[in-house]
C-alpha cells in the first residue's frame, strides 16, 4: 500500500496522539513507536531517492 506524504503526516500525528495517552498497553506503545520509525524512514528514503532532471 502506497501512502502519499500528506497521509503519512496525518498518520504520524495520530500516532503521536495515541502515544500521549496515559492509560495504554506498553506493548501497544512499542508497536506505535516502531510504526512511527518505519514511516519516518520511508519519508527519508523518498527524499533521498528524488531525482532531478539533469541539464544537458
Amino acid at each position: 500500500m502506497l501512502l502519499s506524504l500528506k497521509e503519512k503526516k496525518l498518520l504520524l500525528k495520530l500516532i503521536a496522539k495515541e502515544q500521549r495517552k496515559v492509560f495504554g498497553k506498553e506493548a501497544n506503545k512499542e508497536e506505535l513507536k516502531s510504526l512511527e520509525e518505519k514511516i519516518r524512514q520511508s519519508m527519508r528514503n523518498e527524499k533521498m531517492n528524488e531525482t532531478k532532471p539533469e541539464k544537458l
